[in-house]
């Protein structure tokens, strides 16, 4: 398992924790499996899209954070970096997660912010 899947698996056990409390709902997305060149191809037509963050964090009052999870020399990819400027430009919040204190901020300061 790569160093980054480690990491995203950890983050998820936490915020699996934080779901359970009613603090948040979460869910990952997808984008960096393998797949075949048929089903990447039936993926981008019903709206895969490179770039996209890892993970979306759902708040209460409609409150919506992306997380993009990288290691700590990880580096954001020019999708993802477009993206993220793309998203933040229209009003969204889009963080980067190096590590599992990374995630246990975002959700602290969500909540002091509400």
């Amino acid at each position: 398992m790569r160093e980054e899947d480690r990491l995203q698996s950890a983050l998820c056990r936490l915020l699996a924790l934080y779901e359970t409390q009613g603090r948040l709902m979460y869910y990952s997305v997808p984008n960096a499996a393998r797949r075949s060149k048929a089903s990447a191809a039936h993926l981008k037509r019903t709206g895969m899209r490179a770039g996209v963050p890892d993970i979306c964090l759902l708040f209460p009052r409609g409150r919506i954070v992306f997380v993009e999870v990288k290691t700590p020399k990880g580096r954001h990819s020019p999708s993802q970096r477009e993206w993220q400027e793309r998203a933040n430009g229209l009003g969204h919040t889009v963080l980067t997660a190096r590590s599992v204190d990374d995630i246990h901020g975002i959700v602290e300061a969500m909540e002091v912010s509400s």
